[in-house]
């Protein structure tokens, strides 16, 4: 057990030393006042089923279950889904899928992006950004300054191209 906090430790600094070791060290989550905090870049699925706050990178699938409470301060590139009982706050970025079950809620605050395609059968209100394509049983509830963005650019094959 020594050895491996001492490695996990050593990854650690080695990291904040050299930028490029930065990509093989994934910091696992820790807890913060509400929850779990998950930092840094991490490159596997994550399932919160509390309380947590995401200001890394997540690249890799992500399923919220009930009761946790998310709160996207910093972006999952990959699909998420939040199922019934669960909420997500995005003020950071989703780039990817997203299937929201019923009874379900998620968020987008005024800084905050959801790209990709939508299954909604839940709650979805937006007060930032959305691109992408959607489908399922439920609308999107547009507040304040939030908007639908149309495609750049729509390819013959009918891929929507989004330019940020």
């Amino acid at each position: 057990m020594a050895n491996a906090i001492t490695r996990m430790h050593w990854a650690a600094a080695k990291a904040r030393r050299h930028p490029r070791y930065a990509a093989h060290y994934v910091r696992r989550p820790k807890r913060y006042v509400l929850g779990v905090r998950i930092s840094g870049i991490v490159q596997q699925s994550v399932t919160p089923t509390d309380d947590t706050l995401i200001d890394g990178v997540i690249q890799g699938s992500v399923e919220i279950k009930s009761p946790a409470n998310v709160d996207l301060r910093g972006s999952i590139q990959g699909s998420t889904t939040v199922e019934s009982g669960a909420r997500l706050v995005i003020t950071g970025a989703q780039q990817g899928s997203v299937t929201v079950r019923p009874g379900a809620h998620v968020l987008v605050e005024p800084t905050g992006k959801l790209t990709g395609s939508l299954w909604n059968d839940g709650q979805v209100v937006v007060r930032g950004v959305f691109a992408g394509s959607q489908a399922g049983m439920a609308q999107i509830e547009l507040e304040g300054a939030g908007w639908i963005r149309p495609p750049d650019e729509i390819l013959p094959d009918g891929t929507h191209v989004y330019r940020w």
